[in-house]
């Protein structure tokens, strides 16, 4: 019986990503986010990554965001410390009807993928080729600027 427990919660784990329960103090300037682009940069698309230090899956998909910005001048990449920008993430979470508090959480546009695996990494570039074909909102900022969002979703549909 013991066996099952541990089996099912390193399932769960591996399912819903990390967990950020612990609220601890990080002051790791590495991956403060960068600014929404400018006008003349709209053919940009960004990729909003939330993200918490001691997470293993959040660290795997910082490295692999960090190879795709490299090779695709056309993306940037903000990030996100959950520590650090607590409210942030959760007006994100309320935003998106998100329930709980896995990471990590990347936002693209009004949609958003929680966790990270080989199979989210195609589903972040589809939602990237989804967004380079058209102008779209990004709703972090508009969350961030406590500005209205609704004309996000309508226009990202």
């Amino acid at each position: 019986m013991k066996r099952y427990v541990i089996v099912l919660l390193l399932l769960l784990f591996v399912v819903v990503g990390c967990n950020n329960n612990t609220k601890k103090e990080n002051n790791n300037n590495n991956n403060k986010h960068t600014p929404t682009p400018t006008p003349a940069e709209e053919s940009f698309v960004v990729i909003n990554l939330f993200h918490w230090s001691e997470c293993s899956h959040c660290q795997e998909e910082i490295e692999w965001l960090k190879e795709v910005e490299k090779r695709n001048d056309k993306i940037k990449v903000n990030y996100y410390e959950v520590t650090e920008y607590e409210d942030l993430v959760d007006q994100v979470r309320t935003e998106l009807g998100i329930m709980g508090e896995g990471v990590p959480l990347t936002v693209i546009g009004s949609d958003y993928i929680l966790g990270f695996s080989d199979s989210m990494k195609a589903r972040i570039m589809n939602l990237v080729d989804k967004y380079q074909e058209k102008d779209y909102c990004d709703i972090v900022p508009l969350i961030e600027n406590s500005e209205d969002t609704t004309n996000c979703y309508l226009q990202n549909s």
